[in-house]
């Protein structure tokens, strides 16, 4: 569907984890057409830190490490917006091609490395349309899509140290 900036958007989250005994600095982050290869979106340094939140980590740190680097067995999400001119330009399915770089111990040689991860198909399909929140009166919808960082798109629930939907946390909380 088309947005309000005339533009059409795919709007999701990729979820990566760090499967290594060291930590990893992911270095770029770019999102491809799966049948041409084309890059579609291509994120990298600060743009990409800004687009990642670490799950779980450390809170207890006095500084923070940088969004991009995984801790051994960490996990961040990189929130995307692919922005396409025409429906046309709507590929199938997507892939990301992950470049990371090891942050070895002192002494030891640093390994880059890429990796092609999270083939996802493209659903082709008109949204949702939802009426108004209340009845009467003027509404907006306001802080939307797709790369501000507001609590209607960038929040992560997590209840009982797993990421939950909000139907999940209500069942939960029912329940005797």
């Amino acid at each position: 569907m088309r947005g309000t900036d005339g533009r059409f958007h795919l709007a999701y989250e990729l979820v990566l984890t760090n499967a290594t005994p060291l930590p990893v600095e992911v270095g770029r982050v770019a999102v491809r057409d799966s049948e041409t290869h084309r890059v579609l979106l291509s994120l990298g340094g600060e743009e990409l830190a800004s687009r990642m939140n670490p799950i779980g980590g450390t809170p207890l740190e006095v500084t923070p490490p940088p969004p991009s680097l995984l801790a051994p067995g960490g996990s961040a999400v990189v929130w995307l917006d692919v922005r396409l001119k025409n429906k046309w330009d709507v590929p199938n399915a997507l892939e990301h091609l992950v470049a990371a770089a090891t942050r070895p111990v002192t002494g030891a040689k640093s390994l880059r490395f890429s990796s092609l991860v999270g083939r996802v198909a493209v659903q082709d399909r008109e949204p949702l349309e939802l009426g108004a929140p209340a009845r009467g009166g003027i509404w907006v919808a306001d802080e939307g899509c797709c790369d501000f960082d507001t609590h209607h798109r960038r929040r992560l629930l997590v209840v009982d140290g797993n990421e939950v939907r909000p139907a999940a946390v209500r069942d939960r909380l029912d329940a005797p």
